[in-house]
């Protein structure tokens, strides 16, 4: 019977999301990841610290609207992306964090770099999960994507048991996963648009401060109609009847 490399498994799903970069540091638990990165093109963004690779994906989030990927090793590796991750979460910017661990039959053994990571990351992400069956590597991928681009948007975690990681599983195993992400977006009643729209309508000299919630409010490639003025740069240009000069 045919088998999947767990690795393969993961970055195809990442790949049926649109990702074509990820940001990451080198680690022995990331390395099925990495040859399945090469394999399907996806472009590694290499850095010095994991730090470092958590900061570029929020950032490539905020400038293209598409959540960013950041792969970081076990223990320490976690632990320095902690700043990054809570910075997006303050922040509601979709980041996904996926991680090496430990392995799982070493768990309470004391292994190198072993720590409760989900229990680190879970209070500033949306969702935090360890995969414990490799053909449900991209099940929870696809999990993971909903949760970081639904609702309010955040970071979000997975780690990966090395011996997970590394153990092949029957492709007839794997399940066929075909909707990704939410394809509707909660809206406020009409009334309340009518009634902020008033008020703008009454007001002298309205200014409207608007966060990165604006931003990722609409589809990828559709940013809100926030006009531009003399002191900054808005999100796009004004459009439409009630956008006035």
């Amino acid at each position: 019977m045919p088998t999947m490399e767990p690795g393969d498994l993961l970055v195809r799903a990442l790949v049926d999301h649109g990702v074509r970069e990820v940001f990451a540091l080198s680690g022995g638990h990331l390395d099925p990841i990495f040859q399945a990165c090469m394999d399907h093109g996806v472009r590694i963004i290499d850095t010095r610290h994991e730090a470092a690779a958590v900061h570029m994906a929020d950032g490539y989030a905020r400038a293209t609207g598409k959540p960013g990927v950041a792969f970081v090793t076990a223990g320490p590796g976690v632990t320095n992306a902690v700043t990054g991750v809570a910075n997006a979460y303050m922040d509601a910017i979709p980041l996904i964090c996926i991680a090496g661990r430990s392995p799982i039959r070493d768990d309470d053994h004391l292994p190198l770099q072993g720590m409760d990571q989900v229990a680190l990351m879970a209070p500033i992400t949306k969702f935090a999960r360890t995969v414990l069956q490799p053909e449900r590597i991209a099940e929870y991928l696809v999990m993971a994507w909903r949760q970081a681009t639904s609702g309010r948007p955040g970071p979000v975690f997975l780690d990966i048991p090395i011996d997970v990681l590394f153990t092949p599983t029957s492709e007839a195993a794997v399940p066929k996963l075909s909707r990704h992400e939410p394809d509707r977006r909660s809206v406020p009643p009409a009334e309340a648009i009518d009634s902020a729209l008033d008020l703008l309508e009454r007001a002298e000299r309205p200014a409207i401060f608007a966060g990165g919630g604006a931003f990722f409010s609409g589809r990828p490639g559709r940013t809100p109609p926030v006009r531009r003025d003399d002191f900054g740069t808005g999100l796009r240009e004004r459009q439409g009847p009630r956008d006035r000069p």
